[in-house]
């Protein structure tokens, strides 16, 4: 294969833009060109050229990722292509290797993406490490449950008020759930507050809304889009929800109730929340809630010891994991010994293993949804069923895993 795997070149990214586009079904816009040379780490690129031509791409964000007590360095691998003329031929794999070669060297010890197609990135080690729900719920005049706190009182504010604010609630909710990072001034303003002209699909501009406490202080945002529509006369405008974030029940509850309770609106849509949303505990009717559960960020563990020793554990106890890596980096077994205040130490080990599984499984664990016993019970993982269960119960957290960032 006379294919080179390598950094795209500053003059290289319009093609790289071109390619992606082509891929995923959309036409780049030159207008959106310079942004998008401020948000890709360019060094961190890896495209694959035939005699020259650009046919493939690849590349990571250096993230800061959150996991089950702390924070850890992740590669975000993003902007994966191959074009359709030279598939087959070991490209994909080639530039996965390079994204892994460098994340390693830069001392990541994971790294993660969405997958486009679920059934490619379990053969290179990822595995399913969040879930998440779409809705729809149907606007209601009384919306919230008998049960559901007092709501906050809510204010619609401007893009920069929204700028102002809305970073300072994210940054206290991001260090609570596994899988949300860290975001720079420019992330903010390239994916949360950035007005593409016009507006997607039909839909206005964004709106902000900011819940507050008695006091007078943030305590909830979100922001949305609304997309008019009529039926024989009558309203039937759709809200999308682009992002919601919620530091109490009460700005929740506050929220909720105005976008549910929304003039001329017939429904609801928001498509990444996580699985245990405020929501599914405040509507008064379930029923109106249609619910479509995802996947949503997958994990690849690069450095297993380094990896489970970065993060905290549930229950004490010891575990040795024999794994295997499709790609075959990190084959190995492997002890994991844990304290009681849930701090833990991993190393390679001669120990017979109480647990046998693929590198996929303890991806798709390492945020704190693990599912080794269920694994077992289907023949994934192989080796002592209580072991499975006491390590369920050890990789677990609470809140559960949620990824709110598309990359």
């Amino acid at each position: 294969m006379d294919i080179e795997v390598r950094a795209a070149r500053p003059d290289e990214l319009e093609r790289f833009r071109r390619l992606f586009g082509l891929a995923f079904g959309f036409d780049p816009r030159p207008e959106d060109h310079e942004r998008f040379v401020q948000l890709v780490e360019r060094e961190r690129t890896r495209c694959a050229f035939d005699h020259g031509e650009m046919v493939g791409t690849s590349g990571a964000f250096s993230l800061e990722l959150t996991v089950p007590g702390g924070v850890v360095p992740c590669a975000g691998t993003s902007f994966v292509t191959v074009m359709a003329t030279h598939r087959r031929r070991g490209i994909l794999r080639a530039m996965m290797d390079a994204l892994l070669d460098d994340a390693a060297a830069r001392g990541e010890p994971i790294s993660a993406l969405w997958a486009s197609e679920a059934a490619i990135y379990g053969r290179f080690g990822y595995g399913p490490a969040t879930d998440a729900v779409e809705v729809a719920i149907s606007r209601s005049e009384h919306p919230l449950h008998r049960l559901a706190p007092h709501p906050a009182a809510v204010e619609f504010v401007d893009a920069d008020e929204a700028r102002a604010l809305f970073p300072a609630i994210f940054e206290q909710l991001r260090p609570l759930r596994p899988g949300f990072s860290a975001r720079s001034d420019l992330w903010w303003e390239d994916r949360h507050f950035h007005e593409p002209a016009p507006p997607p699909q039909g839909a206005t501009s964004q709106r902000y809304a900011v819940a507050r406490d008695d006091a007078g202080s943030p305590t909830g945002y979100v922001r949305y889009r609304m997309k008019a529509k009529w039926e024989e006369h009558r309203p039937a405008s759709e809200i999308q929800v682009g992002e919601m974030m919620c530091l109490t029940p009460e700005a929740a509850a506050g929220l909720w109730q105005l976008l549910l309770t929304h003039d001329l609106v017939a429904t609801v849509v928001a498509h990444d929340l996580p699985t245990d949303a405020a929501l599914f505990g405040l509507v008064a009717d379930l029923r109106s809630v249609r619910r479509i559960h995802h996947d949503g960020l997958w994990v690849r563990v690069l450095d297993v010891p380094a990896a489970l020793g970065a993060r905290r554990y549930r229950t004490s106890g010891s575990f040795v994991f024999e794994v295997s890596d499709p790609l075959g980096r990190v084959d190995g077994v492997y002890r994991l010994d844990i304290d009681d205040d849930g701090t833990a130490r991993c190393a390679p080990t001669d120990a017979a293993a109480d647990l046998r599984m693929d590198l996929e499984d303890l991806g798709a664990a390492y945020l704190g949804r693990p599912r080794f016993a269920a694994a077992l019970r289907t023949g994934r993982l192989h080796g002592d069923a209580e072991a499975a269960a006491a390590a369920d119960v050890a990789f677990s957290w609470d809140p559960a895993p949620w990824c709110p960032e598309l990359f």
